[in-house]
């Protein structure tokens, strides 16, 4: 697939049930294409466990799973997911993964602004996230949003047998 943004129209919106086998294929082209993917198991899932998690955050007023569709084909993903519904309801984990074809288009930009206007509709009081502190381009554009690194984990990943450090990176929203 090769894009061309002055033909193909973006669409972000709500993740549906129906799109789960398609979810499942992106989300193992992501884990294929990049290192960058903190959580890679999230390929691993079967298309029924996808369809499960869609709709447990669709019952979820604090989560949300948003795809970017172009034409017929699922190109992105974000997802806001809350920790837990006692003590850690207003504090929610961001995660956003794009193909690589798509890179450097500004997806990763209306991905963030539609989670966190969703964030501060629903509530939430504060975004975590994970990077791996050689993906550049993500880190500025989670600085760009207000994010703050707080910390690095070492040796959080094994890609092969590479061991990847992370920051944790968090946004307080007022």
């Amino acid at each position: 697939m090769s894009p061309n943004p002055s033909n193909e129209e973006l669409c972000l919106r709500v993740a549906q049930e129906a799109d789960a086998r398609a979810l499942r294929v992106l989300l193992e082209q992501v884990s294929y294409e990049t290192p960058y993917l903190v959580d890679a198991s999230a390929g691993e899932r079967s298309w029924e466990q996808e369809a499960d998690l869609i709709a447990t955050y669709q019952q979820d007023p604090h989560s949300i799973i948003l795809v970017a569709q172009v034409a017929d084909d699922l190109i992105g993903l974000g997802e806001l997911s809350v920790l837990d519904q006692d003590r850690q309801n207003h504090v929610a984990e961001l995660g956003i993964c794009i193909l690589k074809d798509y890179w450097g288009l500004g997806i990763g930009k209306l991905f963030m602004e539609s989670l966190l206007e969703f964030a501060q509709a629903s509530g939430l009081k504060v975004i975590t996230l994970e990077v791996l502190v050689d993906n550049e381009r993500a880190i500025r554009l989670y600085q760009a949003f207000g994010f703050e690194i707080r910390g690095r984990l070492s040796q959080r990943l094994r890609v092969d047998s590479n061991y990847l450090d992370v920051y944790t990176m968090e946004r307080v929203l007022s």
